[in-house]
Parts: structure tokens; sequence; C-alpha cells
């Protein structure tokens, strides 16, 4: 993560998180909301943060 912008992915960041989009099964580069639920919920981000995403 990088201090001065807290949104920047880093390479290594994109390509795991790429990585683990695939492995979700998207139909046409998406996923349904239910799904993307339960990832972001397993993810212990502080719900301030999730309401931004």
């Amino acid at each position: 993560m990088n201090a001065a912008n807290p949104w920047e992915v880093s390479v290594a960041e994109h390509q795991a998180n790429s990585a683990q989009f695939a492995s979700l099964y998207p139909q046409q580069g998406r996923i349904d909301g239910n799904t993307a639920r339960n990832v972001l919920m397993k993810s212990n981000l502080p719900p301030q943060i999730l309401a931004q995403v």
C-alpha cells in the first residue's frame, strides 16, 4: 500500500487480485452482488472503507 495514495494498487496486488477474481468465475467480466459481498466481507476492511468500494 502506498501511504501517499492508499487507493494505488501495486503490480503484485493487481496480479493477486486478478487471480482471485478469476477464481470467482466471472460471467462477461462480472460477478454477482452476493459473491462480491462475500469476498469483501472476508477482507476484514472497516465498514467505512467498504462503503467507498
